[in-house]
């Protein structure tokens, strides 16, 4: 029984390039029967040839201010290996976490995650995956 009605608008630059991407998301409107807007930035790079950065956002109005901020690094070690990590604030939460990932190759695959990625705020925690065919 409730409406949505929204208008919206994307713009970027480098779309399909994950070494060079900029871009905004905007959107005005009615969600729940409440006006609603939302600004949501994205940006991401490749530095050093190694180094991948990333950041994501969204501010949204409705009933209130909400928002959702992530930023992502990525160290690429060689094809197959790369560690890097992620913090995700959202709100007033924050968590962060480590990863290790050996896979893409030959033979068995590693990934080491320190943290936990689903949680809402960061926790202590190891976490070790091994992948192999049989």
């Amino acid at each position: 029984g409730q409406r949505d009605t929204n208008v919206g608008f994307e713009i970027h630059s480098g779309a399909t390039n994950r070494f060079r991407h900029i871009g905004l998301r905007a959107q005005i409107g009615t969600v729940g029967d409440h006006a609603s807007t939302l600004l949501g930035p994205i940006f991401s790079t490749h530095l050093f040839r190694k180094l991948d950065v990333s950041y994501g956002g969204t501010i949204e109005n409705r009933l209130g201010i909400a928002q959702q901020h992530i930023l992502s690094l990525n160290y690429e070690v060689s094809p197959v290996r790369s560690f890097g990590g992620r913090i995700v604030q959202q709100n007033n939460d924050t968590n962060a976490y480590l990863f290790y990932r050996n896979s893409g190759g030959k033979g068995l695959e590693t990934y080491v995650i320190l943290g936990d990625p689903n949680a809402v705020r960061t926790v202590r925690g190891l976490q070790v995956k091994f992948v192999f065919a049989l």
